[in-house]
């Protein structure tokens, strides 16, 4: 039971730490304005037309982007609740509690992080030709707002709180053959992709359900969490963009679709099961495929009962956990099945799905060397990191100085509220290296509830 918990513990922590979001340093330095300027092999993921405008050739020689971001702590924040009296507004520092439930906005608290990694030389594009491997880590976390309030506030008589915690975390090989279609003023372009599903750890929203309650004599409440755990699938997706070719003006216009038809498939046969499922399997506390079950009780619990005479702790709070797998007939305990048995049983397979995102834009080039470009985005499932919000991206790129680009962002909208960006590089003939900083939930570094950053070493010319 102490190894399955450290490992939940675990999990919870790596997936504050790894998430997924596919961007490049020119793409945060513009704010995230990228469906008309992507070029090479790093228009896949964003708009495969593009391949059919700019650089013929392209490879990725080393990058890798990372950050963090919540919607709850900054700097700024932190300085104020560190060492505030939270009670005592005659205190010298003093921080309102009500102030503090509201920094969430009354939603739940989450915490997200990206972490995307092209594989070296095996990134590139030829021509309307490209070829892509790259290795994702999706993750997400978010902790119920009622959990704060009874933390701050403490409970209302009568009032039940809800403690739907979310968590999932999906590791994902995705390989991509992308292709553009020019014709005379605009292009066409398709990325085909397949996902080896690595592995996959989360909380069954479906299964899974916490209450608490108080009336005016005692508290009670129950609750049940499924954990998810799977070793290797597969699945595929596909992208779909529109470009228009640069005018003589300096506009162009596009406009994408990227994970369409995205899922993996789980519980059954595959590659990534078959070669390295033991080994995986070796690590964790759980075999593959197999569950964990978490439940409580809370039974009427008041003073008089906790310190009576003759009180039975057990009777009061009541839990208990175990492994499961999940067949065609439902959830079967496998903590006295054998790893032989558990092979040759039937299990049921789920599915995940892998998340899809809308954009369109424009970009104007001025004569000048600059220029500016925006888009609108939205994704449509309200998970792994793909929300139904609309989000602003705008973003300028100075070209005055030969070797030097200057790159200005900014975001508004979204599951990030706001956010402001800067990226710069040095390009020596068809060598570029770039880097981009961007700032979330904020503007300042004091102000900013989170942060990304990246870098990449590209041959192009």
């Amino acid at each position: 039971m102490k190894i399955r918990t450290l490992y939940i513990i675990f999990i919870v922590l790596f997936s504050i730490v790894f998430s997924q979001i596919k961007s490049d340093p020119r793409m945060i330095g513009m704010g995230g304005a990228y469906v008309t300027l992507s070029e090479g092999y790093q228009c896949v993921g964003f708009n495969p037309a593009n391949l059919a405008y700019g650089k013929q050739f392209s490879l990725n020689l080393l990058s890798g982007t990372t950050g963090f971001v919540n919607n709850f702590l900054s700097l700024k924040t932190y300085n104020e609740i560190n060492g505030a009296n939270l009670e005592d507004s005659n205190a010298e520092k003093y921080y309102p509690k009500a102030d503090l439930l509201n920094l969430t906005a009354g939603e739940d608290l989450r915490f997200s992080a990206n972490n995307h990694i092209p594989l070296p030389l095996i990134n590139y594009s030829k021509g309307v030709i490209a070829i892509t491997s790259d290795v994702l880590l999706i993750s997400e976390i978010s902790i119920p707002h009622s959990m704060m309030e009874l933390s701050f506030v403490g409970n209302e008589i009568g009032k039940e709180y809800s403690f739907n915690a979310k968590e999932n975390l999906l590791g994902v090989a995705e390989y991509g053959i992308s292709l553009a279609v020019p014709y005379d003023n605009y292009a066409i372009g398709f990325t085909f992709k397949y996902l080896q599903g690595l592995f996959y750890v989360g909380i069954d929203q479906d299964s899974s359900y916490a209450t608490f309650t108080m009336d005016s004599t005692a508290f009670y409440g129950d609750g049940r969490y499924l954990l998810r755990q799977a070793v290797g699938g597969s699945g595929i997706a596909m992208d779909i963009g529109f470009a228009t070719k640069e005018s003589a003006e300096g506009w162009r216009f596009g406009a994408s679709l990227t994970n369409v038809f995205g899922s993996i498939q789980w519980n059954k046969p595959n590659f990534t099961r078959n070669q390295i499922g033991d080994s995986i399997e070796d690590i964790l506390p759980f075999r593959q495929n197999e569950y964990f079950v978490f439940e409580y009780t809370i039974n009427n619990v008041n003073g008089m009962a906790i310190v009576g005479e003759g009180s039975e702790y057990d009777s009061l709070f009541i839990s208990d956990s175990y492994a499961v797998v999940e067949t065609d007939t439902g959830l079967v305990r496998s903590e006295e099945l054998s790893s032989e048995e558990l092979l040759a049983m039937n299990l049921k397979e789920f599915s995940t799905d892998y998340p899809m995102f809308f954009r369109f834009g424009f970009s104007k080039r001025f004569k000048d060397n600059w220029l500016l470009a925006s888009d609108l985005s939205t994704g449509f499932h309200n998970e792994l990191n793909s929300y139904n919000k609309w989000k602003l991206s705008v973003g300028i790129e100075i070209n005055r100085f030969k070797h030097c680009p200057i790159r200005v962002g900014y975001t508004l909208g979204g599951q990030n509220s706001n956010g402001l960006s800067f990226g710069s590089g040095l390009h020596f003939g068809p060598v570029k290296f770039d880097f981009g900083v961007a700032l979330k939930n904020g503007f300042l570094l004091h102000t900013a509830k989170g942060f990304d950053l990246s870098f990449g070493l590209i041959l192009n010319y």
